[in-house]
């Protein structure tokens, strides 16, 4: 057996995670160091082989510091038809990152982790599709999701609340914030049938609703104050 940081480590710059939702942080997010967050769960081969996985993870946040970065300089420049950057991102890669963290952060407890699993552990099924075996099934996994008018909180932190069903059983998924970027995973094959209540990632619920949208293939970001170009892009490859 191999120590692995529960949240991959090389996505920070900073040594913390914010977490909320489980028996210990339910009503308010707890920050965590890093170092905290080593466990021993798969032997060294399984690890090695989620390598590419935390590499693309890695290669993502990258991505949304570097959407940061140019909004910033050209707020400060007079707007223009800019030349428009594009940044990639590997979107089934970064799917099974967010579904082996959730595995990571939540086993251990007292809840079932996807709605097929009848123990307190990750059913079968999802341990295939984290080591790339197979693909979820239409409706289940990542969704993005945001508000109009929200303010992208750019801080280089992790934020994650599990969510669970109405009997606190199983596992459902989880709200993650991924430098002010908010994606949610959904385990099961209903997947977001209507709006959602939004998490922000102080914990709080927003009054307004949103619908979220499954395997989102492009954000744009426009710069200047009539927001009428586009500054860059964030595409995500879905194979």
């Amino acid at each position: 057996m191999s120590g692995e940081h529960t949240v991959s480590k090389g996505l920070f710059t900073h040594d913390v995670v914010n977490v909320q939702g489980l028996s210990w942080c339910k009503d308010e997010p707890k920050t965590i160091g890093l170092n905290s967050l080593t466990r021993k769960i798969l032997c060294t081969h399984h690890n090695s082989t989620l390598s590419p996985v935390d590499d693309a993870a890695i290669a993502a946040f990258n991505a949304f510091r570097e959407s940061v970065r140019l909004t910033d300089i050209r707020e400060k420049i007079k707007e223009r038809r800019w030349a428009v950057v594009r940044l990639p991102v590997d979107g089934e890669k970064l799917e099974r990152w967010f579904l082996k963290t959730l595995i990571n952060l939540t086993i251990g407890g007292k809840e079932k982790i996807g709605p097929k699993s009848d123990t307190p552990r990750a059913s079968s099924d999802l341990v295939d599709i984290a080591f790339g075996h197979r693909k979820f099934v239409p409706n289940a996994g990542l969704y993005y999701s945001g508000e109009l008018g929200e303010t992208i909180n750019s801080e280089d932190r992790v934020t994650i609340a599990p969510f669970f069903d109405s009997k606190n059983e199983h596992v459902l998924g989880g709200t993650f914030h991924l430098h002010g970027f908010r994606f949610m995973l959904y385990l099961g094959e209903d997947g977001f049938t209507g709006n959602v209540t939004l998490v922000h990632r102080d914990g709080s619920k927003s009054s307004q609703h949103s619908k979220p949208v499954r395997h989102l293939r492009q954000i744009k970001v426009t710069v200047g104050p009539t927001q009428r170009y586009v500054s860059h892009t964030i595409d995500f490859e879905w194979v």
